[in-house]
């Protein structure tokens, strides 16, 4: 896949290409079913399929206090994107000079003469333009004017539940990964940084990986059954433990994972830890000894679980 930083780094137009415009974050079922969509159109028209998205969100240039935390990260986007099998990309950095954009310059200056759209995809409630001033059928009128297609996808479900970026976040910080996990089609991911922690790791029986998220949103607190992969090896079984540590009265909060049968060093190394479903709350322990015995406990039920997934993939 081709990505372009930015409309005016294309060089060259790619005429009569279909589009799939949004923001994308999370790239879930929803999104997925958009681009193939666009994909589909694309390939009846021999034309090349485009994604094009923006950087920063606009609600985090906008409306700052108002902005979402983003279930991924730029390159997991595009990670995303890319599996799904589009030909170009194009990451606009949204600033607020872009913003003033009306829908007719934007149709016009961006879609028609930097990308040479033939055809669009968007969601039911797409909206652009200064003040998000353009809507759908703002889209439909320009587009018929200037030559360019306009398909729009109504709101898609899995089965009663709205497939919905905004949803998928709630669940992750509620800690319903499993729910956040069926809605993106895949394992809610995140990737970060190895970092020194507390070193309390050993004295409790399990040596741990301190990580230090890129990722802006982080699942509740408690105990999850993971998978880690580290400098993008291959995925090893893991649980981990996000929360305050309430049994030492910590006031920063800490995502410590625990890589089942692993050896190594891990300090410095860039890490991914998969979230496949929440084991427990976190829970005060009246003492270190306390917590020691429940360490072993969710060690040994981690295993037993990811020897579960084991059997249901063979």
């Amino acid at each position: 896949m081709k990505v372009y930083f930015g409309s005016d780094s294309l060089d060259r137009r790619y005429d009569n290409a279909v589009v799939a415009l949004g923001n994308f974050d999370g790239v879930h079922i929803g999104h997925q079913r958009l681009i193939f969509r666009m994909r589909e159109l694309a390939e009846k028209k021999n034309a090349a399929s485009v994604v094009y998205t923006f950087d920063p969100h606009p609600v985090q240039v906008l409306a700052p206090d108002a902005a979402p935390l983003l279930i991924q990260t730029l390159e997991q986007k595009l990670r995303s994107i890319e599996d799904l099998g589009v030909d170009v990309c194009v990451v606009e950095k949204f600033t607020k000079e872009f913003a003033k954009h009306t829908a007719r310059s934007f149709v016009e200056n961006v879609l028609l003469q930097k990308i040479g759209a033939g055809g669009v995809v968007v969601g039911y409630d797409f909206t652009f333009a200064f003040q998000r001033s353009g809507c759908v059928e703002d889209l439909q009128r320009i587009g018929a004017e200037s030559g360019i297609d306009v398909f729009v996808m109504e709101p898609q479900f899995l089965g009663d539940m709205l497939l919905s970026s905004t949803e998928i976040r709630n669940f992750i910080q509620e800690g319903r990964v499993d729910q956040a996990n069926t809605m993106l089609g895949r394992l809610f991911c995140m990737q970060g940084i190895v970092v020194k922690g507390k070193g309390r790791g050993g004295s409790l029986g399990a040596h741990t990986a301190n990580v230090q998220p890129d990722n802006s949103i982080i699942p509740g607190g408690g105990v999850y059954l993971t998978l880690t992969g580290v400098d993008h090896e291959e995925d090893v079984k893991s649980i981990t433990s996000i929360g305050f540590n309430p049994t030492f009265h910590q006031k920063e909060m800490s995502i410590e994972t625990h890589l089942i049968e692993f050896t190594g060093d891990l300090l410095g190394k860039r890490i991914s830890v998969k979230f496949i479903e929440k084991i427990r709350d976190q829970i005060a322990f009246p003492s270190p000894q306390a917590l020691i015995v429940q360490i072993k406990e969710d060690i040994k039920g981690a295993k037993e679980l990811h020897e579960k997934r084991s059997d249901k993939k063979c």
